[in-house]
């Protein structure tokens, strides 16, 4: 059962960095990024490139949108004129919500790190300790505890023995 969970996992991760591969093709807009082998570094966009792929992506929208369906919008004009061409009599009253702030975006590309390595380091340990449990019929915690302890006793005894050997 616990395989299938992993499996489960390992099918998301798998399906995340295909969509990698799919953006940073995109805004590459090289195709032959979709070709890399998963496992091999993607080369990093270039930031010419990321502003000339998103300025055409607006380009296209606006040629092929209506003007009276498209909404140019940035958050910095508050709710108004997004309730106005929603149609939303009572804009909200709070003030409108700011996540995407710089500091947001470190955090969420540290969070995309982080929280898949530790899912996997997580899995790496619980086998480890599964496969070390049946191989020695020892749990990992109390005995690396035990050997811890061990350890930091023969280092405190091991500098009284050689303070009594120079007496």
């Amino acid at each position: 059962m616990e395989y299938h969970g992993n499996q489960y996992l390992l099918k998301h991760v798998n399906q995340l960095s295909h969509y990698v591969r799919w953006l940073f093709a995109m805004v590459e807009n090289d195709p032959s990024i979709l070709s890399i082998p998963i496992g091999e570094p993607i080369p990093n966009p270039t930031k010419h490139r990321a502003i000339s792929t998103y300025e055409e992506h607006n380009r296209r929208v606006r040629e092929v949108i209506p003007a009276d369906r498209l909404l140019e919008y940035d958050v910095s004009q508050g709710w108004e004129p997004l309730c106005k061409f929603l149609e939303v009599e009572s804009c909200p009253e709070i003030p409108f919500p700011k996540t995407n702030t710089a500091l947001s975006l470190k955090v969420q590309n540290i969070s995309s790190v982080l929280i898949p390595l530790s899912i996997v380091l997580f899995i790496l340990f619980s086998a480890f300790a599964h496969g070390f449990e049946r191989l020695t019929g020892k749990k990992v915690l109390p005995w690396l505890d035990f050997r811890w302890k061990r350890f930091k006793w023969s280092m405190r005894n091991s500098g009284k023995m050689q303070v009594k050997k120079n007496m």
